[in-house]
């Protein structure tokens, strides 16, 4: 019997008991210690043939079997986008304090005030 079959046995019931969505990554985290690149590749190929729709990562580590949700790569770009737009709000809001039309009156290409009483003295050139 293979020494390290009684380490893979909890591993079989994680990955029976895996809810795995299409857009999920399945990773699988292995002990550290001497693993080959044919070892890491032929587990890889194993999942994959479980999850045929997903991708898999196999990776020298404490032993774990996981998923990386969509979901959750999808709210850390929802609160970078929230953070964005209250940014963006704080700026319009500045501005729209900061220049207010109707405080100052229009005026015309010489700087005069609009809509004031023309001197009537003065030509219209």
């Amino acid at each position: 019997m293979d020494a390290n079959a009684g380490e893979a046995t909890p591993l079989v019931g994680d990955v029976q008991r895996l809810s795995v969505a299409p857009d999920d990554v399945v990773v699988l985290t292995l002990p550290a210690g001497p693993v080959s690149e044919e070892q890491l590749e032929h587990l890889r190929g194993l999942l994959q043939a479980v999850f045929p729709q997903n991708k898999v990562l196999v990776l020298s580590a404490p032993a774990r079997v996981t998923t990386i949700a969509r979901e959750d790569r999808m709210a850390s770009i929802d609160d970078r986008l929230a953070q964005m737009q209250a940014t963006l709000d704080a700026l319009v809001d500045a501005l729209i304090e900061e220049e207010d039309p109707e405080d100052e009156p229009a005026r015309t290409l010489d700087g005069d005030p609009c809509g004031a009483e023309r001197d009537q003295s003065q030509g219209l050139s």
